[in-house]
């Protein structure tokens, strides 16, 4: 019995000494823009799917399990960094600005095999009336293991398919 006590208290006091330091990594869509690309001129709405909105990376780990990351995070809200690129192509690109834009983004993660996955849908109306709805996909694979290229490789798609919606919305009557 006092063995038993006695390593329990051993144990306890090991345990009590011990602190878990839990490192966090943040990451960022819109570092480098100008920050006039803050400003709000586009009437646009970004909803995301719910997994792409607890704040985490977010990695597919099977064909039916997406997984948000713990300590790899966004910086700041993915709606609105993925509006922010949108606005800055748009005003690029000189898209005028009495649209009222929605932006649906399904998918936005990568997998465990390193292929990156882009999926959204946008929609657009004027005068309450849609003028345009068109959906855009792209994959992608990583240059290298981890966090960092996986970032990267989201943002530089993301950024060739806002280039594409911006051209889209341009030509649009």
């Amino acid at each position: 019995m006092k063995l038993l006590t006695t390593s329990l208290v051993a144990l306890f006091l090991l345990t009590s000494c011990s602190s878990t330091n839990v490192n966090y990594e943040r990451y960022t869509l819109v570092e480098g823009l100008d920050s006039n690309q803050f400003a709000r001129n586009y009437d646009l709405l970004v909803t995301v799917a719910p997994v792409l909105d607890e704040g985490g990376i977010v990695l597919k780990t099977s064909s039916v399990t997406l997984r948000a990351a713990n300590n790899h995070l966004w910086t700041s809200d993915i709606k609105a960094q993925l509006g922010t690129i949108l606005m800055d192509k748009m005003r690029t690109n000189s898209v005028r600005n009495n649209l009222d834009i929605q932006m649906y983004v399904g998918k936005f993660y990568g997998s465990s095999d390193g292929t990156t996955f882009i999926d959204l849908t946008v929609n657009i109306k004027k005068n309450d009336k849609t003028v345009f709805n068109k959906s855009y996909y792209k994959e992608g694979k990583q240059s290298a293991d981890g966090y960092d290229a996986l970032v990267e490789n989201l943002k530089d798609n993301y950024i060739e398919i806002c280039q594409e919606i911006s051209l889209d919305l341009v030509n649009l009557d």
